[in-house]
């Protein structure tokens, strides 16, 4: 509303000077141009940050040194995480962990921030993006419950560190509730850690079983529920109380 309000307050003469100022507009003076005649200025946004996405070589060959895959599809990895979920909390914290900016004890000891490196849940190992999500006892108790409970429903997939930390665009079937279950279980453990409180899986089941419920609300607002619906058919074990 802040933003509509002002560009509303720009006298239309200057919104046409500005329009027709050169005739080789700059990007920018065309992205400008596309904001002031778009009725949908978030979705346009939106759209353009998707298209211009990309992962930077560093963070790149972290992820490949670290999961010693080297054929890692970039652009198929990030357009998954919009794919995945309708919630932009979910969207937001892939994407930062994506570019390994979420933040653990090792790099907060050398900011000060904290007093020590080691694991806020096991206490015995250093705090990394592997520790903390994969390698640590609590993750792991968390990790071998989801694959018991999707084998329950003859879902046999490998939760690996890999799988885990970029998805797996390569599935056909249940794709994207497995993607969304093993996203929002990671977002859980970053939860647990920002709160000092080791991973319960009984907790774990509610606040799934809470996320989905959000992310029907969502698509119920932007008229999506049949999908939604859908794709969480054959998984009602993870909605139903």
């Amino acid at each position: 509303m802040k933003y509509l309000s002002l560009i509303n307050s720009i006298p239309n003469d200057i919104k046409t000077k500005l329009a027709l100022e050169t005739d080789y507009p700059s990007p920018k003076q065309i992205l400008f141009k596309k904001l002031l005649s778009s009725k949908e200025v978030n979705k346009l946004l939106y759209n353009l940050q998707i298209e211009q996405t990309k992962v930077e070589v560093k963070q790149k060959q972290k992820w490949e040194n670290i999961t010693e895959n080297q054929d890692i599809e970039w652009k198929s990895i990030f357009k998954l995480t919009f794919e995945t979920t309708l919630d932009n909390k979910l969207r937001n914290f892939n994407y930062k962990y994506l570019m390994r900016i979420v933040r653990t004890n090792k790099e907060l000891f050398k900011y000060k921030i904290v007093g020590s490196t080691l694991c806020d849940f096991c206490g015995q190992y250093p705090e990394n993006v592997r520790h903390v999500f994969w390698e640590c006892e609590y993750a792991q108790t968390l990790w071998t419950h989801l694959a018991n409970t999707l084998s329950s429903l003859n879902i046999n997939i490998d939760i690996n560190f890999q799988n885990i930390s970029l998805g797996i665009p390569q599935l056909k079937q249940h794709t994207t509730p497995i993607n969304y279950i093993l996203m929002t279980a990671k977002y859980f453990i970053f939860k647990c850690k920002c709160l000092k409180e080791t991973p319960n899986i009984n907790y774990f089941r509610n606040y799934l079983k809470e996320k989905i419920r959000v992310e029907k609300h969502i698509a119920q607002r932007k008229g999506k529920l049949d999908i939604h619906n859908a794709k969480w058919n054959n998984f009602s074990i993870f909605v139903t109380n």
